[in-house]
């Protein structure tokens, strides 16, 4: 292989890691300010944890975190 051609693959991975991490960021703040972790009951006033959004919360960064390793 070529040094010319090993440059341009490396180019082309930091530019592919830098978008994936981009998304992972947004993805995060977008998903965070939609579906807090944090609920307050309604009737109570408690605080508790919703494990379905950090159920969520993990499956979609272990999508991208997927994809990070497959490059």
């Amino acid at each position: 292989m070529d040094t010319k051609d090993f440059t341009g693959l490396l180019s082309i991975l930091k530019f592919a890691l830098l978008l994936c991490g981009t998304l992972i960021i947004m993805g995060n703040m977008g998903m965070f300010s939609s579906m807090p972790v944090m609920m307050k009951k309604p009737l109570t006033s408690q605080m508790h944890v919703d494990y379905i959004h950090i159920l969520y919360y993990l499956a979609f960064n272990g999508l991208f975190v997927g994809f990070f390793i497959c490059l």
